[in-house]
């Protein structure tokens, strides 16, 4: 597949998604897109920081790093977040990331990452529409398969997005 008929597939099924979640009447209406550099600003980093040890990141250390991940048009990197449309506030936030092989006839595969949604949105369905929308990039990707890490207590919320356990992930740090 071209690449930018790829980002214009991307580009449409978030639209698509953002459309169906404001359909009626939601407690707040979301609007699904890729990361842009005027996040730092819309508290991209205060969300992130429900997810884990962020750092002290200037604007402009986040700029080089966006920069350097460049996720409009990036084909590795798919940086999904959620904004607020009355707060103008990123809510949620969501990483695929594109991983080339060798092995099944050259094929990808997608790492779910970075998945955090503000404690002030929870139970309102955002994360299972995040999850949608990394999966639908994933589909629109070519992607054999989808794989993330998750706590144990996050285990059935996962399930009901359709995935399953899968073994044990181990870490060294």
């Amino acid at each position: 597949m071209e690449a930018s008929s790829t980002l214009e597939q991307e580009a449409q099924a978030l639209k698509h998604l953002t459309e169906k979640r404001n359909r009626g009447a939601p407690k707040t209406k979301i609007t699904f897109r890729k990361l842009d550099i005027g996040d730092f600003d819309r508290g991209y980093y205060e969300l992130l920081a429900n997810l884990t040890v962020t750092g002290d990141v200037t604007r402009e250390r986040f700029e080089e790093q966006f920069n350097f991940i460049s996720p409009a048009t990036s084909h590795t990197y798919k940086i999904i977040v959620g904004i607020d449309d009355e707060k103008d506030k990123v809510v949620c936030n969501g990483t695929l990331i594109l991983e080339k092989k060798f092995a099944r006839n050259c094929a990808t595969c997608g790492h779910i990452e970075d998945i955090v949604v503000h404690p002030d949105y929870g139970k309102q369905g955002i994360g299972g529409d995040l999850l949608t929308a990394l999966s639908e990039m994933g589909k629109i990707n070519n992607c054999y398969k989808l794989i993330l890490d998750c706590a144990e207590k996050l285990e059935p919320f996962y399930g009901r997005q359709g995935y399953k356990y899968k073994g044990i992930q181990m870490a060294k740090i």
